[in-house]
């Protein structure tokens, strides 16, 4: 206030501050000339200061190349392996490899915002973006690309109407994401910190964390272990403002709520990453007390054998990264690079590999698919194991599966592991013949605030009941697009 008065004549200065007064006239002086510089010179001439990047004197092939980056889709972008970790021997852990994430959303305004606004520049910009639409920019080209899915007909007004409501689902899966990230940092309960003085030896310290770890692992004098501890919050640990959890966890499902009720009415395509057998029959229990299995007997595992290969094709499960053979004398994958280097108790190499599910024995003898989980693909390969469509009937709806919480810690109120979506109205393998109408769909809504872990809702698991009420495949996908 006092230096508009000096400004503009409001009120008498001073003698003390007549120094102060010229320098403040002189810096608004200095300021008003850079302002009319700015604004006389810089803007009346920018080509003087700037140089922008010459695309009209290109030549006319490579002009539309630049415009492809802006305008197309390319489904090699999305399919492309994401690099392995890199173990570091100075941090002891592994470093993520850098990647930039693949928005659907983004590229989606990019393509109708620029294509509504860049004909306006000139005629051969206008010749251009016309012809890109005609081939790879159409909405046909983006809906095959962005998501995966065959089209086969439609105008390209329909077409580009599914392709705005399909970023509209990423974009509310983004949120939803980012809730559940949010509810995860704050809602992890409380965290003891062991904090002894500073001027205490190194000795007396090391005695005083063992009594704390005694206490909370074998029992001992509670009231010593705990003198030196101090309970922190997770808002604390994170240096966050404390807020309601209970609330949080509202807007948490809110939030996911109005992502599925978008979601299940598109149908979508997911990427199976790996395949898993699991037993889903009865138990019978006898007079000892032990139980065992009432189905998954050899004419069971051959079912299963001719319903994999019919529902996945046989010509897909010869590639990677599904198994082809096992060890002889263990469930472990047969690696005919390794075989040399195997233990007899994994493998013998008297005899051949397993190649039927039926042979399949542990190291006891006893057939692998009725004790454990059996796993039919390997983490070895970038490439995906297969390729299915989904769709939801009319009545889905989606259920919680909760994760386990301390109940006498009201501020731990995390997201949950899963949430099931369902009914699945159809599943269906491009690369085989079968169709399923009752299998099980549920999408990962947990470790979101972990850094390594992909930051949407993508990540999937579909049960597929191969031999109805006895085996179920379990596909570990992602679903294409929603990142």
């Amino acid at each position: 206030m006092d230096m508009l008065k000096r400004w503009f004549g409001r009120g008498r200065a001073t003698d003390a501050k007549a120094a102060a007064t010229a320098a403040d006239d002189e810096l608004f002086e200095r300021r008003h000339k850079d302002y009319k510089w700015f604004n006389n010179v810089v803007e009346e001439r920018p080509l003087d200061f700037v140089e922008p990047f010459p695309f009209l004197r290109l030549r006319e092939d490579l002009r539309r190349h630049v415009l492809g980056f802006a305008l197309e889709a390319s489904w090699s972008g999305i399919q492309r392996p994401k690099p392995d970790s890199v173990w570091n021997l100075e941090t002891k852990a592994f470093d993520e490899p850098k990647h930039l994430p693949f928005s659907t959303l983004a590229s989606l305004r990019t393509l109708t915002y620029h294509t509504r606004t860049i004909k306006a520049v000139c005629t051969a910009v206008c010749s251009d973006v016309r012809l890109l639409e005609k081939t790879t920019v159409h909405p046909r080209a983006w809906l095959e690309g962005l998501w995966h899915i065959n089209v086969d007909d439609g105008t390209r007004t329909a077409q580009l109407r599914e392709c705005r409501e399909r970023a509209s689902v990423a974009g509310r899966a983004n949120f939803a994401a980012e809730t559940y990230s949010r509810l995860e940092t704050r809602a992890g309960g409380r965290n003891d910190v062991f904090k002894c003085p500073a001027t205490w030896s190194k000795k007396r310290v090391e005695g005083a964390e063992h009594l704390f770890d005694n206490c909370r692992w074998e029992g001992g004098d509670r009231s010593l272990a705990l003198a030196h501890v101090r309970t922190r919050t997770a808002d604390q640990e994170h240096g966050l403002a404390p807020i309601d959890n209970k609330y949080l966890a509202t807007i948490s499902r809110t939030t996911f709520e109005g992502f599925f009720n978008r979601f299940v009415l598109h149908k979508w395509t997911v990427k199976v990453s790996a395949v898993r057998i699991v037993y889903r029959g009865d138990y019978e229990t006898a007079e000892d007390g032990s139980s065992s299995r009432t189905r998954g007997n050899a004419e069971d595992i051959d079912e299963l054998e001719t319903k994999l290969a019919s529902f996945f094709g046989a010509a897909q499960m010869k590639n990677e990264p599904w198994v082809q053979a096992w060890c002889n004398s263990s469930d472990y994958p047969f690696d005919a690079n390794r075989a040399d280097r195997y233990p007899t108790w994994k493998h013998d190499p008297t005899r051949p590999p397993v190649t039927r599910l039926r042979d399949i024995k542990d190291r006891q003898g006893r057939s692998a698919l009725g004790l454990d989980d059996l796993e039919l693909t390997t983490g070895q390969s970038s490439l995906a194991a297969a390729t299915i469509d989904l769709s939801f009937g009319d009545g889905a709806y989606y259920s919680e599966q909760a994760q386990e919480v301390d109940e006498d810690d009201e501020h731990a109120i995390g997201p949950p592991f899963y949430q099931f979506i369902g009914p699945v109205k159809l599943a269906e393998c491009r690369s085989g013949r079968g169709l399923y109408t009752n299998t099980r769909f549920k999408i990962r809504t947990e470790e979101f605030s972990d850094p390594g872990r992909n930051q949407s809702l993508e990540e999937a698991i579909l049960m597929i009941p191969i031999v109805h009420g006895v085996f179920d495949a379990i596909c570990t996908c992602s679903i294409v697009g929603m990142s």
